[in-house]
């Protein structure tokens, strides 16, 4: 995989998980190796964890948008500080920075390596980037 086609995966991924609220088990399994790691906010996520808190946050959100501030490829790898705004279904604001970095083997992420800050929500929002 190119570095442009790492970064074009990078926001396909994001389109078809984040931003979409009916992605389903088998869309994560599309885009995420089942020896898929999470490093998030302290916390790390295997496989499973991120599944159900793909969930969690699907529970909470009425939408997600994600706009990508800067990304930056080499090769497999991926970084990228990106925004995360979003409306809960109790019709709160969430917006986030994420600073993140991808790893990208056989066309899916096996790792993530982020930091989220809420800059906007209550502040048990604050879990939002690792809630599962």
């Amino acid at each position: 995989m190119t570095s442009d086609e790492a970064k074009k995966f990078v926001q396909e991924v994001f389109n078809h998980t984040i931003e979409d609220m009916n992605a389903t088990e088998e869309t994560y399994a599309k885009y995420f190796s089942k020896d898929y790691v999470q490093y998030v906010d302290g916390k790390t996520l295997k496989y499973y964890d991120f599944i159900a808190h793909m969930k969690a946050q699907k529970n909470v959100m009425k939408s997600a948008k994600v706009t990508f501030k800067y990304m930056i490829a080499e090769g497999d790898t991926v970084a990228t500080v990106h925004l995360v705004e979003g409306i809960k279904k109790d019709g709160g604001i969430i917006e986030a920075q994420v600073n993140a970095l991808f790893r990208i083997k056989d066309k899916k992420i096996v790792l993530c390596d982020e930091l989220t800050h809420l800059i906007k929500g209550e502040k048990s929002d604050r879990d939002l980037g690792s809630r599962h």
